[in-house]
């Protein structure tokens, strides 16, 4: 199955979404914030990315350049709880 990295600043994300993706065979990491994302992604090298765009004092979006650079190929899903880019 896919290697998957879930970046989200809230821990009842990062666990749920995990415990179900492993549910389905996946090879999942989970990181809280952008230092930790980039290490995963160096390191762990997913196929995916699942990222918070409101990641506490971070946009997510300013991270996808950067993790799209050390790993060219991966796939990247945005996640909100907002109704819109605006509300966040």
């Amino acid at each position: 199955m896919s290697r998957i990295l879930i970046i989200d600043d809230e821990r009842s994300i990062r666990l749920t979404l995990r415990e179900g993706l492993k549910d389905f065979g996946h090879d999942v990491e989970t990181a809280k914030n952008s230092k930790e994302a980039f290490e995963f992604n160096s390191d762990f090298s997913p196929e995916l990315i699942i990222l918070d765009l409101n990641l506490g004092f971070e946009n997510g979006l300013d991270l996808i350049e950067d993790l799209k650079e050390s790993n060219p190929n991966v796939q990247i899903i945005i996640l909100t709880a907002y109704g819109d880019i605006k509300g966040s």
